[in-house]
This record gives C-alpha cells, structure tokens and sequence, in this order.
C-alpha cells in the first residue's frame, strides 16, 4: 500500500480522522518501528531519503541502538548525498556503506 507522506504524517499525529487505513497504517508503522530498532543491519535499496517522506525513516535510525551498519545501495552520486545527509545533518554514528550491485 502507497500513502503520500502528509496522509502518514496527518495519521500518525494522533489527530482524529475517518481515513478508512488509518489502523493499519498505524499497525504497520509501529512494527516498522519495532524492527528497525531491533535491527543489527539495515539495507535501503533505490530509496533517495527525499524530503518529506524520509522523515519516518530517519527518526527510527536515529532509535536503532542495535545497528551496526547501514549498507545502502543506489546510484553513486544519490550514495554520497544520502551519506552527507545521515552523517552531516543528522550526526548518524552507524557505518554506512555502499553496495556496488546495480539494480
């Protein structure tokens, strides 16, 4: 199931709604949740951290205690950007590293 970042955000507010997903977007972001914390290895595959949906993402990075390494694999030049952006901006401590298999 696809939802545009605002209909996430408006739905994870905890404001009241009548969106006919709402529990489930709520059941499947709070395991969400739940896995990446627990995660000792996180892959992100063709995903660029866009603005505003990367969000989400972030914050449960920023939560993953048991991480060791983010292996993310995407183009070079969307590589070093996400890296400037988890490293720099957001002062993420994991190692991050590039897997070089194109998709």
């Amino acid at each position: 199931m696809i939802i545009f970042p605002c209909e996430k955000d408006y739905i994870l507010s905890g404001r009241r709604n009548d969106f006919p997903f709402r529990r489930y977007i709520e059941n499947v972001s709070a395991h969400a949740t739940q896995v990446l914390q627990a995660a000792s290895e996180l892959w992100v595959i063709g995903y660029s951290f866009r603005s505003p949906d990367s969000k989400f993402l972030i914050e449960r990075i920023q939560q993953a205690r048991n991480c060791q390494r983010i292996v993310i694999q995407n183009l070079p030049a969307v590589y070093e950007k996400i890296v400037d952006l988890l490293k720099t901006t957001y002062q993420i401590k994991i190692h991050i590293e590039q897997y070089h298999t194109p998709f």
